[in-house]
């Protein structure tokens, strides 16, 4: 399952919390699943099956048959990172600037 959901997760280009939400779980739940600790239920399955048949099959198995389709999910996730940790920085000194002023 786990394998599952990190396909279907980088295929929609989503979050961790952001797949929960579009499930209707908690990230919480979500990383229990993932990790083995607990099954998904009948209705959660078929809303993954239904999620991964809105993106269309294509897609899925695309990333599916990519052998370094999780290595590349990681860059992408580190990517992001530093793009968010540059968005804050830049919200601080912006922040600043305006009170000075």
């Amino acid at each position: 399952m786990e394998e599952r959901l990190e396909k279907l997760r980088f295929a929609l280009g989503l979050e961790w919390g952001e797949l929960a939400q579009k499930l209707g779980i908690s990230r919480a739940m979500l990383g229990f699943i993932r990790k083995g600790d607990r099954r998904p239920s009948a209705k959660l399955s078929l809303r993954i099956t239904e999620l991964e048949q809105t993106i269309g099959s294509n897609s899925v198995a695309a990333v599916a048959t990519d052998i370094n389709w999780k290595e590349r999910a990681l860059q992408a996730e580190k990517k992001l990172l530093q793009l968010r940790k540059a968005i804050q920085s830049f919200i601080r000194v912006t922040e600043n600037l305006e009170g000075a002023l």
